[in-house]
């Protein structure tokens, strides 16, 4: 069965059996301060302190003990609370698209024991390759 649950990580993550999902894949605040601006790109916004700190230590903990698989966008951003990977997920943002101030990749940390993947999303930050449309306009949202 598929569930998708809105609520508090953490005290939802604690209710839940070891394993019992086949897949959690996730991204966390890095602990940038990025939403403290007020502005991210071109986009305004009203402030926000969710970014301000990664989550604890206990966070991961219950993540990895609930999951058979792990997919953790931004995880070099907590590595120190991860195993070493050998299977990290690279998106690269950088197709074509002018420099900014965003990073050209994100990574996740993964739990598959395969090689290292990279693959091209168009994306960089919340603009995308004017090339692709959808239903004959740009979407405008970005893509986690």
């Amino acid at each position: 069965m598929n569930n998708l649950i809105q609520a508090d990580c953490l005290s939802i993550l604690k209710t839940l059996p070891d394993k019992s999902a086949d897949l959690l894949c996730t991204d966390p605040p890095y602990g940038i301060g990025i939403a403290k601006s007020g502005i991210i790109g071109d986009g305004r916004f009203t402030p926000k302190d969710w970014d301000a700190a990664i989550p604890s230590a206990e966070y991961f903990r219950e993540m990895l003990r609930v999951s058979k698989q792990q997919i953790i966008w931004g995880g070099n951003h907590f590595a120190h609370l991860l195993t070493p990977s050998r299977c990290w997920l690279v998106r690269w943002k950088q197709d074509g698209l002018p420099r900014l101030t965003f990073a050209d990749c994100e990574l996740a940390w993964t739990s598959f024991q395969r090689p290292a993947q990279v693959y091209n999303c168009r994306w960089h930050g919340a603009i995308r390759d004017s090339k692709e449309r959808r239903s004959g306009t740009l979407r405008r949202k970005h893509s986690t």
